[in-house]
C-alpha cells in the first residue's frame, strides 16, 4: 500500500527498531515479505538510503530470535535478503504462497539492464518489446514460488489458507 512494499530509509528505520526490540525481548519474528526490494533513485541518495539498509541488514543478521517468513507476493533482491537476515537460510522457516515472485531485481529490469546491448541492436520497435516480454517471461518462470521450492531456496509452498496453522505449528 505504500511504495509498493519497497524499502526506503523511512521503512529500513523502522523496521530495524523494530528487530531490536524482538531481540531485546527475545520474541520471534514473523515476516510477511512482500517487497520489490529497496527504493532507489536521486531521492534516495539524499535520504541516506543504502546506509539505513546496511544497518537493517546489520541487525537482521545478528537477531538471536526465532525466525518465520512467509513470502506473500514479491521477493526481490536485497530488499527481500534484509528481511530475513541476509539470507533464505537464516529463518528457522521460510515459505511462500503459489504465486509468489523471485528474483534479484524487479523482471523487466532486471531484462533491460542485462541485455541492453542485445536490445539496442533490434531495429524495430516491435522487435525489441516481442524480445524483452520473452526475456521477462524466461526470468519469471524461473522466479515462481515453486520453482524457488524444487531449487531448495525456500521450504515449501503453501496455500494462503495454511498460513496461520504453519506459523502457530512453529511457534509452539
Amino acid at each position: 500500500m505504500h511504495l509498493s512494499g519497497a524499502i526506503d530509509a523511512d521503512a529500513a528505520d523502522k523496521v530495524t527498531e523494530f528487530y531490536s526490540i524482538l531481540n531485546k525481548l527475545n520474541l520471534p519474528l514473523i515476516i510477511l515479505g512482500d517487497t520489490p526490494g529497496f527504493m532507489v533513485g536521486p531521492e534516495s541518495e539524499k535520504r541516506n538510503t543504502v546506509k539505513k539498509n546496511s544497518d537493517l541488514f546489520k541487525k537482521s543478521s545478528s537477531l538471536k530470535i526465532p525466525m518465520i517468513c512467509v513470502i506473500l507476493r514479491k521477493a526481490y533482491g536485497l530488499g527481500i535478503q534484509s528481511l530475513v537476515g541476509g539470507s533464505f537460510k537464516k529463518p528457522k522457516y521460510i515459505c511462500a504462497w503459489p504465486g509468489a515472485e523471485f528474483g534479484a531485481m524487479g523482471n523487466e529490469g532486471s531484462v533491460k539492464l542485462g541485455f541492453k546491448k542485445e536490445i539496442e541492436s533490434i531495429k524495430s520497435d516491435f522487435e525489441k518489446e516481442k524480445f524483452i516480454k520473452e526475456k521477462v517471461d524466461e526470468i519469471y518462470n524461473k522466479g515462481t514460488a515453486i520453482e524457488i521450492a524444487t531449487n531448495f531456496e525456500i521450504d515449501e509452498v503453501i496455500m494462503p489458507y495454511e498460513t496461520r496453522e504453519k506459523i502457530t505449528k512453529l511457534l509452539m
